[in-house]
């Protein structure tokens, strides 16, 4: 959710590692730090999720300010599946693992 207008200096530094179990609290944070603005009623992570074989879900994680698209591996339940999209979302737009030199 948001609450009225956010100040930069409210916001806690995004943690340099994402911890097991923290990785939609983890993306949502990051979300925020890089966009900033607050679009009241829109939430800044939209999901979606479809089934594999033998149950198996995979999450699709889009970032409502742009559009950008994140998925994970497919996974035994749709939690992990939705924490696979969110930890694949946060290292790309942390440029962690890969993606070449800045």
């Amino acid at each position: 959710g948001c609450k009225g207008k956010v100040s930069a200096p409210a916001i806690a530094p995004v943690a340099p590692v994402l911890a097991e179990g923290q990785e939609i609290a983890g993306i949502q944070d990051l979300v925020r730090e890089i966009y900033g603005h607050c679009v009241p009623g829109q939430k800044p992570i939209t999901w979606a999720s479809k089934q594999g074989q033998a149950g198996q879900s995979q999450a699709t994680l889009t970032i409502t300010f742009d559009g950008s698209e994140y998925s994970g591996d497919f996974a035994q339940n749709q939690g992990l599946a939705k924490r696979l999209a969110a930890r694949a979302a946060w290292e790309a737009l942390k440029g962690v693992g890969g993606g070449g030199e800045e």
